[in-house]
């Protein structure tokens, strides 16, 4: 039975936390994803919720950057709290131009406003454990694409130990036995994760940006109200938010 063990959060992933490169500098490419990347923090700086607050603070809305693909440009990542149904939204610099990560299913990763990222694998990890049961789905980020890879699930903590025989191991969304599942989630467990990406730096923070647009902020708001909201609605509220975002990025540019 000791196997079961490795469900439990942590132990299930094998995870260990990596040390983030530095992202400053001043180099011309540097200044082209830090000019892009300025449009969407400002952007969402007009938003409520957004406005910013004490670099002290804990909660509410914060971002980060991180090299999800390791071509030296990092992705931004835009957490709007720290509540357990918040993920962070993702964008990337395509020629100059922010891109929102997203798929089919989401606009957001992760839980508690962050997610893991591998940059040797250009991979983002998405965990989640609740009431003993494991959430885990991990995707490939590759041109600016993401792409979904495998989703597992088991609820193994929810029994007492000599009632493990009934837990569900589920692989993408079908039922495996226990065999099957773990064989495919070594693929992952042996993966070393940066965890917790998404909260390293206050909405009115900009010091990971050049010297000449640190200093740049939010005009007046538009003439809209987009308050975060959580609970159950919290995931929709962020893929809206992220869709408003965009369109707003978009109709801005010349």
């Amino acid at each position: 039975m000791k196997r079961f063990g490795i469900v439990s959060a942590a132990a299930l992933l094998g995870l260990s936390c990596l040390t983030a490169v530095p992202v400053q500098a001043e180099s011309q490419a540097d200044l082209v994803w830090q000019a892009a990347y300025q449009k969407v923090l400002t952007t969402y700086s007009r938003m409520q919720g957004f406005e910013g607050s004490p670099s002290r603070e804990e909660s509410g809305s914060r971002w980060d950057l991180y090299d999800i693909d390791g071509d030296n440009t990092p992705e931004l990542f835009i957490s709007p709290d720290n509540g357990h149904a918040f993920g962070v939204m993702i964008y990337t610099c395509i020629e100059g131009e922010p891109k929102l990560l997203q798929t089919e299913e989401t606009q957001a990763f992760g839980e508690y406003g962050v997610c893991a990222v591998n940059t040797e694998h250009h991979m983002i990890g998405v965990f989640q454990t609740g009431t003993g049961i494991v959430n885990r789905t991990f995707y490939s980020m590759e041109g600016g694409t993401v792409t979904k890879l495998d989703s597992f699930m088991n609820d193994a903590e929810t029994y007492l130990e000599d009632q493990r025989d009934q837990t569900k191991w589920m692989l993408n969304g079908a039922e495996v036995t226990a065999a099957m599942y773990f064989s495919a989630y070594d693929t992952y467990a042996n993966i070393l994760w940066k965890e917790d990406v998404g909260r390293s730096y206050a909405f009115n923070d900009r010091s990971p940006l050049s010297s000449e647009l640190r200093s740049v902020r939010a005009a007046a708001p538009p003439d809209m109200k987009t308050a975060l909201v959580g609970g159950a609605v919290a995931a929709f509220a962020v893929a809206l938010i992220a869709s408003i975002v965009s369109k707003l990025i978009r109709k801005s540019e010349p």
